[in-house]
């Protein structure tokens, strides 16, 4: 299962609820941890999360740390994410190793883009329930 916390569009909103967000992604992560622990749940996390607040980088790598060999539920938990945004990263990064020599321009399939993808190693959904009633 993947949920999706705070997009990148979502650093747009005002300074205090952003602030707000942030504390509160980070006391719900310290609180629920445990419980994750007993239910067997493992959380990963993914999008940029260098831009987030030092603390909740801690709490994110302790959760994912402590929750690690868990195997009941995979719960994903996307954070500062976007995909244009992703799709962007990766082709940078692509793009790095064909300008450095390490990569020619044949190299590039789906399998090495699919490699530089925040979400690398998760398994493509297969539903999504978009709930706040936009539409894309």
């Amino acid at each position: 299962m993947t949920a999706y916390a705070f997009s990148t569009e979502n650093w747009g909103r005002p300074l205090e609820e952003v602030e707000f967000l942030m504390m509160l992604f980070e006391r719900v992560l310290r609180r629920e941890l445990q419980e994750m622990i007993e239910e067997g749940v493992q959380i990963h996390f993914v999008g940029d999360l260098a831009a987030l607040p030092a603390s909740l980088q801690t709490e994110i790598e302790r959760a994912m740390a402590a929750t690690s060999r868990n195997q009941k539920i995979k719960f994903v938990v996307a954070t500062n994410y976007g995909g244009r945004r992703e799709i962007l990263q990766a082709c940078r990064q692509i793009a790095a190793q064909v300008h450095q020599g390490k990569l020619s321009l044949d190299d590039i399939d789906e399998g090495l883009f699919e490699r530089h993808l925040y979400t690398a190693g998760i398994q493509d959904p297969d539903l999504l329930i978009r709930t706040s009633g936009e539409m894309r």
